[in-house]
């Protein structure tokens, strides 16, 4: 933390570095969705041998899959989405998210990437569940989703403008 910094950045160090000291272990993390799921009438849910599970959230219009990370000593749990159910995504898609990546507010402090060898667009975020027990974790989630809902019908508005586009042109 270098006195070189802006106002307030040496005193978010501070909190990410408290943050990551308070790493939630595989257990707590489990404990929390344990929480999560007998508050809300659901089956057990744990993290796979790979610090992995997935869930599918129901929507009012279609079910958002979300897939949750941990690792060893992570002060939190990467929550992530696919946004393109699927489909490939064009160019127009790319770079409005990269334009989102570039204004936090817009992803509410997520970041969309692509997985490795995949040309689907997944919006990533992370939790932190220091002192978070599971309503706390289900609020974070529904938020998350929410999100994630609202990105996914802009990105399918994109994609239906880029097919209309290419219909017009091919005409």
């Amino acid at each position: 933390m270098g006195s070189d910094a802006a106002p307030g950045i040496d005193d978010l160090e501070v909190r990410l570095e408290k943050a990551a000291e308070t790493g939630v272990d595989r257990d707590g993390v489990n404990a929390i969705l344990a929480d999560f799921a007998r508050q809300n009438g659901l089956p057990e849910i744990a993290l796979d041998a790979d610090g992995a599970a997935t869930l599918e959230l129901d929507g009012a219009d279609e079910t958002l899959v979300v897939t949750l990370l941990h690792t060893s000593g992570a002060a939190g749990l990467l929550v992530g989405a696919d946004m393109t159910d699927g489909t490939a995504t064009s160019p127009r898609c790319r770079r409005l998210a990269l334009m989102a990546n570039g204004g936090g507010g817009a992803t509410a402090g997520g970041v969309f990437g692509l997985v490795s060898g995949d040309s689907r667009l997944h919006l990533l975020h992370q939790v932190l569940l220091s002192g978070l027990d599971g309503e706390a974790f289900g609020r974070a989630l529904m938020s998350f989703a929410e999100l994630a809902a609202s990105w996914r019908d802009r990105l399918d508005l994109e994609l239906d403008i880029d097919a209309d586009l290419s219909a017009d042109t091919a005409t």
